[in-house]
């Protein structure tokens, strides 16, 4: 397998596996330093050139996330009085802040994670060939068929290409529903919490929010992603 496409499932699964344990109710401070020094050696390892640029990207959001989660669990553990629980009633612009803030690194590691089960999952992965035969059929592409050298590589660089692609659009959706769920609770009770269950709230929307989401994900064939793929580029000249 190429050397690119096996940095980017293995790069991205580790991550993957890593990001996503601490959102259990018992994660701890120091399973997360333990993550983000994981992180950072992973990202060290995978600066060579031969790197994809999406690997590099879910990297550097990783560890992004993670170190955003470890300062939540930081000001849970303190009583430097960052995290209160006063009560008081919440604008619409603290609310918004507030969402982004502690939604943001769950929508990106529910979407690592299904990014990487995508890229290992058999139903996906026939799909997606499918798409590709038909594809190269019509560029006058033959015989692209599982078992093929380069058609596996094929396969996961067009889906890790599909997922770094849509992750934008599907981040600003998220959080749109996110926080529209998180407004609708607190107009319940006129808007008034405190911050310790408004990051409560927000989490725990987040989490559930986020599976149906990326059920319902399902994005068309790009023929213009499948030719950022340097194993699509060279069977095509060929």
């Amino acid at each position: 397998m190429n050397l690119r496409i096996i940095k980017g499932i293995s790069a991205a699964v580790c991550l993957l596996a890593v990001i996503t344990a601490g959102f259990g109710t018992d994660a701890r401070i120091q399973r997360w330093e333990n993550r983000i020094d994981g992180l950072t050696k992973l990202k060290a390892g995978n600066s060579s050139g031969d790197t994809l640029p999406v690997v590099a990207q879910i990297l550097e959001k990783g560890i992004e996330s993670s170190v955003k989660i470890r300062s939540l669990l930081e000001r849970y553990a303190s009583n430097d009085g960052s995290l209160r629980a006063d009560k008081k009633k919440y604008s619409v612009t603290e609310i918004e802040a507030k969402t982004v803030e502690i939604a943001d690194p769950a929508i990106s590691a529910w979407y690592l994670l299904s990014s990487a089960d995508r890229i290992s999952d058999s139903e996906c992965f026939t799909k997606v060939l499918a798409w590709i035969r038909d594809y190269g059929n019509s560029r006058q592409v033959t015989g692209i068929k599982a078992g093929m050298p380069g058609v596996t590589e094929i396969v996961r660089g067009y889906i890790l290409e599909r997922c770094i692609e849509d992750y934008p659009a599907f981040r600003e959706a998220a959080l749109k529903k996110i926080l529209g769920r998180v407004e609708y609770e607190l107009s319940r009770t006129d808007y008034n919490s405190n911050d310790i269950d408004l990051e409560k709230m927000i989490m725990q929307t987040a989490i559930t929010e986020l599976d149906p989401m990326l059920k319902e994900y399902a994005p068309p064939f790009n023929e213009t992603l499948l030719q950022k793929v340097p194993e699509w580029k060279l069977i095509e000249s060929s």
